[in-house]
C-alpha cells in the first residue's frame, strides 16, 4: 500500500496528467506513448514541462493509467 500511495503521490503532482482516486490518470489512446514513457524510460525528449516532471521512470504507477486508489486517504492518515 505503501508503494502505490508513492506511486499516486507523484501522478498527482505530475505535470501533464490528470488523477482522480476514481479513474486513475485517465489515459486515453491519445496519450498512450506519455504514458508508456512515464511508467518505463529515464529519459526522453518532449516539451520542457513534462521532461522535468518525467525524467526517470515510475513503473510503480502503471496500474493506475486507468484505473483509481480509493484507498489514497486512508493510507495518507497512516503515513
Amino acid at each position: 500500500l505503501k508503494q502505490s500511495y508513492h506511486a499516486v503521490v507523484d501522478l498527482k503532482n505530475a505535470s501533464g496528467f490528470m488523477y482522480s482516486d476514481t479513474l486513475g490518470a485517465g489515459i486515453t489512446t491519445d496519450a498512450q506513448e506519455i504514458w508508456a514513457r512515464y511508467v518505463k524510460l529515464s529519459t526522453f525528449y518532449l516539451p520542457l514541462i513534462l521532461y522535468l516532471t518525467m525524467s526517470q521512470s515510475h513503473p510503480t504507477a502503471k496500474p493506475f493509467r486507468n484505473k483509481g486508489f480509493p484507498h489514497f486517504d486512508d493510507v495518507e492518515k497512516l503515513i
